[in-house]
């Protein structure tokens, strides 16, 4: 199930609200089916979702989220983008158990 993520909880200090940049014509190059297995998910629900993987749109009602790095740089103290991807979701499986769904920056 998809749903908006836990750290949409947290103050807006560390986070920002922001769509991924779109990609023209994006495409499958690796797809883990035994994750998809994992999360007891089906491998056609996730493929048939590329458009939202790829950054282009988001889930319905599930904003992506752009996390903030925040610790001591330079001697004093940043709080800055973390670079790494845009947390578009999370999926929680049968186990009850949270994953972070991320998209290209």
């Amino acid at each position: 199930m998809i749903q908006n993520p836990e750290y949409s909880k947290l103050p807006e200090a560390y986070y920002q609200k922001i769509q991924p940049t779109p990609v023209p014509a994006p495409k499958w190059i690796l797809f883990n089916e035994s994750l998809c297995k994992e999360l007891d998910a089906s491998p056609e629900e996730f493929k048939n979702q590329l458009h939202i993987f790829s950054g282009n749109t988001s889930f319905e009602r599930v904003p992506a989220l752009a996390q903030a790095y925040a610790g001591h740089q330079f001697t004093h103290f940043n709080l800055l983008g973390d670079g790494r991807a845009h947390l578009i979701g999370e999926w929680k499986d049968s186990k009850n158990r949270l994953w972070e769904l991320l998209a290209p920056c």
